[in-house]
């Protein structure tokens, strides 16, 4: 009789918008832009629209704060009280 192999899990993982690495999509924090044009943090990483992912590492997060990479990312400009939840929600 045979045993049966479980199938290991996909590790899924997305590109930092600050550094470029790629890094375990669990391990990261996503920020979405609704079809309303709002920008929030999305801690679920399962809500609609576009979103994009940052390190947790304290680097990663201070410099998308001081560079406004989320400006770049959804092409609009993100009030900085997003940038505020972004660092204190670490």
């Amino acid at each position: 009789m045979q045993r049966r192999i479980k199938a290991q899990r996909q590790k899924f993982e997305r590109s930092c918008i600050v550094c470029r690495d790629f890094v375990e999509k669990t391990s990261m924090k996503r920020i979405a832009k609704l079809k309303s044009g709002a920008i929030i943090l999305d801690q679920r990483q399962n809500m609609g629209g576009r979103g994009s992912y940052v390190c947790n590492l304290e680097k990663c997060l201070s410099k998308c704060v001081k560079s406004k990479c989320l400006n770049r990312a959804f092409k609009c400009n993100v009030n900085d009280e997003v940038y505020q939840l972004l660092l204190h929600d670490a």
